[in-house]
């Protein structure tokens, strides 16, 4: 079974090296001034109030230079739980 990972995806990175970066996803996005959608992205200039489209999670952690493993799990729960050690 594939689980289908293309959307939007926003990175908000920390100020702070203690602190890890945060990342977004969503296939339909609304806002007060506007409705993004997988369907109207190409009527949009991206990346749009922050969110780009990519194919893929592992396209989007490539772009945004982030631990694949860590966001797919946390994202999607593809692949193994990192925070779990396995013996």
């Amino acid at each position: 079974m594939s689980i289908d990972t293309s959307g939007f995806y926003k990175c908000e990175t920390s100020s702070k090296s203690s602190e890890r970066d945060v990342l977004f996803t969503g296939r339909t996005l609304e806002n007060k001034d506007w409705k993004l959608t997988v369907d109207n992205k190409d009527s949009f200039t991206l990346p749009h109030d922050g969110w780009q489209y990519y194919n893929s999670i592992e396209e989007a952690c490539t772009a945004y230079n982030l631990d694949y493993d860590y966001w797919a799990w946390t994202l999607w729960q593809i692949g193994d739980d990192p925070d779990v050690q396995l013996i």
